[in-house]
């Protein structure tokens, strides 16, 4: 295990500025780590998130706003990852259920996208998690809930 102080050089006032560094430099890890497992399948995380979130839509269009709401990280609901996904086949545009909003859903490519990629990525995700047990995962996701307020 890797300590925070180790990994930056850093000393630190208080716990909590400590806690608050390491959330820092997680987030930056697990960024890195989510962009290298889709990176050989010539898709960005942003899309990979994109698409994500319209195959639980299950094939209800949804707007970019409704998109947007629905990611971790609401930067990658552009209009330029929308573009791309669109190019590759992965989404279509298409009238949203109340007709005046216009919305996006997956394709069956997009579908089959994700089917040939998600076992390894669960597999990645699993192979890190697995660092901590189900107690520590639920005790981790309570303090971060309980940080964002």
């Amino acid at each position: 295990m890797s300590r925070i102080e180790d990994e930056i050089r850093w000393s630190f006032e208080s716990e909590q500025e400590k806690a608050w560094n390491n959330v820092i430099y997680s987030s930056d890890w697990m960024k890195k780590f989510r962009k290298a497992i889709v990176k050989p399948y010539l898709i960005s995380d942003a899309e990979y998130d994109v698409l994500k979130v319209l195959e639980i839509g299950k094939g209800i269009p949804l707007s970019i706003a409704t998109i947007k709401n629905r990611l971790a990280d609401k930067k990658n609901a552009s209009s330029k990852v929308i573009t791309l996904l669109e190019e590759k086949n992965y989404i279509e545009s298409c009238q949203s259920h109340n007709l005046h909003v216009f919305g996006y859903r997956i394709t069956r490519k997009g579908i089959n996208f994700l089917n040939q990629i998600d076992g390894e990525v669960s597999d990645r995700i699993k192979n890190t998690f697995g660092r901590i047990n189900q107690n520590e995962a639920r005790l981790l996701n309570h303090l971060l809930d309980k940080l964002r307020g």
